[in-house]
């Protein structure tokens, strides 16, 4: 779980799945340039992905995140799975969940539209548009986007 700052009332959660240690370190400087108040919680893998997201809100000690950020090239379980798993669960189903990956195929695009991602965003391969992204992406479902969990 990562802190960074910006005042706000209550935190935003993002729930990072992606096994690429380089953009998850470029997804959390993004976030801390942007001054963005959130709790950036980073796992590697999809079967961690699903764990973190059950263990969330079961037990109250644990908040549900605000959003997933998820790359689709996963170890274990791929990003697919993952989806499928998130909105087909009940519990989970009103989650935010964008996916953020390398692939622009549109294929990859429409199975994941099919499998109802709320967005699809294909990673940008220049660093400062990169960047933009992540604050865009997360400014938007933190600041304008409605959201009903807690």
């Amino acid at each position: 779980m990562l802190p960074l700052s910006k005042p706000r009332s209550t935190a935003f959660h993002i729930l990072v799945v992606e096994d690429n240690a380089g953009d998850a370190r470029l997804i959390t400087e993004a976030l801390r340039d942007a001054a963005v108040n959130a709790e950036v919680h980073i796992v590697e893998n999809g079967t961690d992905a699903l764990d973190f997201l059950q263990r969330s809100g079961s037990d109250g000690k644990q908040r549900w995140p605000s959003m997933v950020l998820l790359d689709l090239n996963l170890p274990q379980l791929d990003g697919f799975d993952v989806l499928r798993a998130v909105k087909s669960d009940a519990a989970l189903r009103s989650l935010p969940v964008i996916v953020f990956s390398s692939s622009g195929d549109a294929r990859d695009v429409a199975k994941a539209y099919a499998l109802r991602a709320n967005a699809y965003v294909a990673k940008p391969m220049i660093l400062d548009e990169y960047l933009r992204c992540v604050r865009v992406i997360v400014g938007f479902w933190s600041d304008v986007a409605s959201r009903t969990l807690s």
